[in-house]
């Protein structure tokens, strides 16, 4: 066994770093399919002739190359690194509090302005209206709250929500990351988190660490942009001046070390025993990959 990179190291840009990888995939993965030695583009080193793969696990950019080769014979497995409000949030139902189908809605949106699809899919995706989200396992929340701050360059999420959905959908199963312990974002180490959420799956889990979990302080009055507007969950609005927000830090450093910092601390300790149970001979963890190992080799 070993690693191997399938192109030549050099750039650093995502972008250039995704295209190369997706120009090479194909052939990378026809070499492992045949049980042929593969060769690494970066240091040339050659990893031996291994059996075909099994299952495959990957990022939505390779799903048509490898059903191109091996069609359904071999299980493509769908890796999700976010918590399970986020994944419902951005891919579920809307009786979940979901996106649902945001393709069909951007398509919706594009006959009707003319707008491209990106801009329809970032107008949708940004768009509130005071509308209340219930996600199962979370406090309701106004759509606003979903982005907190004004981002300072364009994330264009609708086309990585788009593609997601239509690679989660041609996926033969998924896996989620987190631990069975927290709803199911990582705790990397025990302490207090203080928590500055931006975009993206970041409000969902700064919600669940701090109201469900109570293991962080969030800050609220360092929110821009549509953040500061009223939160539903407690009825404030954060004022976002200078002084609030030095206000509302100070007082954090000072709950930290006091009693509210200790309670977090000890919430934070029992989520660790829990992580490590669930690795143990009958934890959630350890029968889950048994059960995923049964199931595709």
């Amino acid at each position: 066994m070993g690693i191997a990179s399938i192109y030549e190291s050099g750039p650093t840009d995502l972008k250039t770093i995704l295209e190369l990888f997706i120009k090479a995939y194909p052939t990378a993965y026809k070499t492992l399919t045949l049980g042929e030695p593969l060769v690494c583009s970066a240091r040339g080193n050659v990893l031996e002739a291994a059996p075909p793969p099994t299952a495959i696990f990957f990022g939505l950019s390779t799903l048509k190359a490898t059903r191109a080769l091996t069609g359904r014979s071999v299980p493509v497995i769908s890796w999700v690194s976010t918590g399970s409000a986020a994944f419902l949030r951005l891919w579920g139902p809307e009786s979940m509090g979901g996106l649902d189908d945001f393709g069909a809605k951007v398509d919706a949106e594009v006959a009707r302005t003319g707008k491209s699809p990106l801009e329809a899919g970032e107008y949708l995706y940004r768009h509130t209206k005071g509308a209340v989200i219930r996600i199962p396992g979370l406090p309701p929340m106004y759509d606003h709250e979903f982005q907190p701050q004004k981002l300072p360059m364009l994330l264009p999420l609708s086309v990585v929500i788009m593609d997601s959905r239509e690679f989660l959908l041609g996926s033969d199963a998924v896996i989620i990351a987190p631990s069975d312990a927290y709803e199911k974002e990582t705790l990397h180490a025990v302490r207090d988190w203080i928590v500055w959420p931006f975009d993206g799956d970041q409000p969902l889990a700064a919600v669940y660490l701090e109201e469900i979990l109570k293991v962080a302080f969030e800050l609220i009055e360092v929110r821009t942009g549509l953040g500061p507007g009223p939160i539903y969950r407690n009825g404030k609005t954060p004022k976002g001046t200078r002084e609030a927000v030095g206000e509302e830090i100070r007082r954090v450093l000072d709950d930290c070390l006091g009693e509210e910092g200790e309670a977090l601390s000890n919430n934070a300790l029992r989520l660790k025993v829990q992580f490590a149970q669930a690795w143990e001979e009958g934890g959630v963890a350890k029968l889950a990959i048994r059960a995923f190992l049964k199931k595709f080799t």
